[in-house]
C-alpha cells in the first residue's frame, strides 16, 4: 500500500515502476448526500486521481501489467 495526497506527483509514483498491478481506491467518499455540488466533487476526484496514477504508470520504465 503506498500514501499519497491525491493532488501532485511524488516520490510514490516510484513504486509503479516494476509493480504487478496497480488499484487505484482514491477518491472523495459516497457516503453523503447525492447533492449536484456533491457528485460533481466525487465525479471530478475520481477522474483526477485516476490521471495522477495514469501520469505515474506512464513515467515508469516498467509499467505494471494490469491497471
Amino acid at each position: 500500500m503506498v500514501h499519497w495526497d491525491g493532488l501532485r506527483l511524488g516520490p510514490w509514483a516510484d513504486v509503479m515502476d516494476g509493480a504487478d498491478i496497480v488499484i487505484n481506491l482514491a477518491g472523495r467518499s459516497v457516503n453523503c448526500r447525492y447533492t449536484a455540488a456533491n457528485r460533481r466533487a466525487i465525479r471530478n476526484s475520481r477522474i483526477f486521481t485516476t490521471t495522477l496514477v495514469g501520469q505515474a504508470i506512464g513515467r515508469a520504465v516498467r509499467p505494471p501489467r494490469v491497471c
